[in-house]
């Protein structure tokens, strides 16, 4: 439980910190709205993801794996467009694909830093 909290506030520091970095193309209004964007993030990662990879295996296979990409772009995508613009809003689609593949490459990156021999963190 303790784990999940730190990891949560990991992420939420992690995605405000992205939002400093690409500031007029991502706003995020404060740490607690970070909070709650993580949260919708993996809400919709649980739930609408798999969905998605399933509907999208054809082109998945054609561009091998390349349209994960894609997917992942429109979580973030569809969590800004939940979140309302007044907490955290994307400007375009592409900055949703670079925000999702840098936020995915440092979330791995924490993983093998903070756990370097668990498999499941």
């Amino acid at each position: 439980m303790i784990r999940n909290i730190i990891r949560l506030l990991i992420q939420a520091i992690l995605l405000q910190g992205l939002g400093r970095i690409f500031w007029p193309e991502v706003y995020i209004q404060d740490f607690a709205s970070a909070v709650i964007v993580v949260l919708v993030i993996a809400i919709l990662y649980k739930l609408v993801y798999p969905i998605l990879k399933i509907l999208a295996l054809p082109i998945n296979f054609l561009t091998l794996g390349l349209f994960n990409l894609v997917l992942n772009g429109f979580i973030f995508w569809l969590a800004s467009s939940l979140m309302g613009t007044a907490y955290f809003w994307i400007s375009s689609f592409f900055y949703c694909m670079v925000l999702a593949l840098i936020y995915g490459l440092a979330q791995e990156l924490l993983k093998k830093i903070f756990n370097p021999y668990r498999s499941d963190y």
